[in-house]
C-alpha cells in the first residue's frame, strides 16, 4: 500500500462588501494572480442591494480562493493568513510597502493590511 498523498487545501475568507476589492488589489500585486469570477446579487435582499458582490473567486500566486461576503453577521477576522514566498529582502520590502496598513506595528515581514488580513 502506497503512502497517502496530501491534497491541496484552501482557505476561503469571509469579507464585508467594502472588502471585496482586496482580491483585485492582490491580483495586480502578485504574479500568477487573477480574478476568476465575481458573483453579484441579482436583486435587493435584507442586508444588501442589487449589484452587491456576494463572492469573488480568485487565484493568488497559482492558488485558488473564494472570498465570501459574510455581510454584517460574519465579520472578517485574523483567522486567515497568507505566506508569500520571497526571493530576497527587496521583494519583502515591496510587498510590505504595498500591503502594510500599520508599518510601525509590524516587523520581520509580518504585515497586516487595511482589512486585517495578515
Amino acid at each position: 500500500m502506497g503512502s497517502p498523498s496530501l491534497k491541496p487545501t484552501r482557505s476561503d475568507p469571509h469579507v464585508d462588501q467594502e472588502e471585496t476589492d482586496d482580491p483585485r488589489r492582490g491580483a495586480r500585486l502578485f504574479p500568477g494572480s487573477r480574478i476568476d469570477t465575481v458573483v453579484t446579487a441579482p436583486a435587493d435582499f435584507p442586508s444588501g442591494k442589487k449589484g452587491d458582490v456576494l463572492s469573488v473567486d480568485f487565484t493568488l500566486m497559482g492558488q485558488k480562493f473564494s472570498g465570501l461576503n459574510g455581510g454584517p453577521y460574519f465579520k472578517f477576522n485574523e483567522a486567515v493568513s497568507f505566506t508569500i514566498p520571497c526571493e530576497n529582502q527587496a521583494e519583502v520590502d515591496r510587498y510590505w510597502k504595498a500591503l502594510s496598513a500599520v508599518p510601525e506595528a509590524e516587523q520581520c515581514g509580518w504585515v497586516k493590511d487595511r482589512f486585517g488580513l495578515s
